[in-house]
This record gives structure tokens, C-alpha cells and sequence, in this order.
């Protein structure tokens, strides 16, 4: 299932346009955090159009942690894209991130910033993957709805395969395990290790069962020291 995050919002019409979006898109689930407008007025009711029940059914949370919390596959929207070696930062196009999500089992965000400074770097840390759409670099930044759109229709265009990725807590035991390993490492930054190793295990796609498998072996090695 796929649920739009929109975080902060600061415009009551973007509210409306991004429901608009999401119903040209047969997307439904509408999740507002912390919102810093009116949500349901004139403004919001006329540029959603025909898509005002999706706003009539958002759910309001009240931050970021406990809106993604039960997400097996978190994606985060960035202007920017980073240098490789940045592991936080670091973003891919709608194409090389969208048309995986055909391979993902489970409840899927897609995470929209702020209209005024897009997510936080706390923000795009606690994202399994970011996802940034090739701009003019001297004005990068897009319209919330503009790249709502553009993103929508990357992931409406894909299909779903019947392979099984690993659900989120399948990650999280793997990761689980894969720190308790560079924890007995003599490694110097420990931390960004993590994070690297984090990022190349959501951007796999890893599939359930080789997840459980990978999980099997590393646990033998932590047995053998």
C-alpha cells in the first residue's frame, strides 16, 4: 500500500493540489505532519477538486518519527542531490527508485517536505532511500505538487512483479545484525559504516528470503569470534 507524507505543509491550496495529484494517480492514503495551515477550508477544498474526500480522510500525526514508524520502504523527496561520499545524502532519480518499488512488499511512504526548506537532514537520515528529480541546477527547486506529479507518474507507470522483498522488520534484524558486527570491528567511524551499509541494503531491494539467509550467516560468524 502507498502513503504520501506531506510534512508541514505551509499552504493550504498545496494541500489541495497534492489530493488532486494523488487521485489522478488512484493514490489514496493521504498522511499530513504537523501541519502549519488550515487543512480543510475554501483554498484547500477548491484545488483539490474532485479529490476533497482524500483531504476529508488524511490522517494528522503530530511528527515525522511516529508517521513513518510501521513504513517497510520510506522514500524521502530532496532538491539536491549530494556528493557520493555524503552516505545521509545521497539521491537518486524518480527512474533509478520508483521502478523498484514494483518489487517491494508492505506499506511504502513517499515523504514530501516543506514548501519552504524540504526535509530535514534527520529527516532524509530515517529514509531508506531519497529520491531527487533532474532540474535546471541554477533553480533546482520544484513546486510540491509539480514534483508530486512527476514522481506519481513514475510510480503509476511501473508494474507490480510478484517478488517478495524483505518487510521492514526483516531489515531491521538484518541491520541489527550487521551492527553488532562492525561494533566488534576496530573500525574508526563505526557510525557512517552503518549508514553505508544501510543504504546499499535498501537500495537492493533485498528479498525476503535472502534476507533470513544473510542474517543465518552473519550470526554464525558473530558465534565463531
Amino acid at each position: 500500500m502507498i502513503h504520501v507524507i506531506f510534512v508541514e505543509p505551509e499552504s493550504s491550496g498545496n494541500i489541495g493540489s497534492l489530493a488532486r495529484a494523488m487521485k489522478n494517480f488512484s493514490l489514496k492514503n493521504l498522511i499530513l505532519v504537523n501541519p502549519q495551515c488550515e487543512v480543510k477550508n475554501q483554498e484547500s477544498k477548491k484545488m483539490s477538486m474532485h479529490a476533497w474526500d482524500l483531504i476529508e480522510n488524511a490522517r494528522i500525526i503530530k511528527n515525522f518519527q511516529t508517521a513513518v514508524k510501521e513504513m517497510d520502504f520510506i522514500i524521502g523527496t530532496t532538491a539536491k542531490t549530494k556528493k557520493e561520499y555524503d552516505s545521509v545524502k545521497t539521491a537518486y532519480s524518480p527512474k533509478e527508485v520508483l521502478s523498484k518499488i514494483k518489487e517491494v512488499e508492505g506499506e511504502i511512504a513517499i515523504v514530501l517536505g516543506r514548501e519552504s526548506r524540504g526535509l530535514t537532514d534527520e529527516e532524509l537520515k530515517k529514509c531508506d532511500i531519497n529520491v531527487f528529480i533532474p532540474t535546471n541546477p541554477e533553480y533546482p527547486t520544484l513546486n510540491i505538487t509539480h514534483a508530486a506529479v512527476i514522481l506519481f507518474y513514475e510510480l503509476f507507470s511501473s508494474k507490480k512483479s510478484t517478488t517478495r522483498k524483505a518487510n521492514l522488520k526483516q531489515k531491521q534484524a538484518l541491520l541489527k545484525v550487521i551492527n553488532e558486527l562492525i561494533e566488534e570491528t576496530n573500525l574508526k567511524d563505526k557510525e557512517n559504516t552503518k549508514q553505508i551499509l544501510k543504504n546499499i541494503i535498501n537500495r537492493s531491494l533485498i528479498a525476503g528470503k535472502e534476507s533470513q539467509a544473510t542474517i543465518g550467516f552473519f550470526k554464525k560468524l558473530i558465534q565463531k569470534k
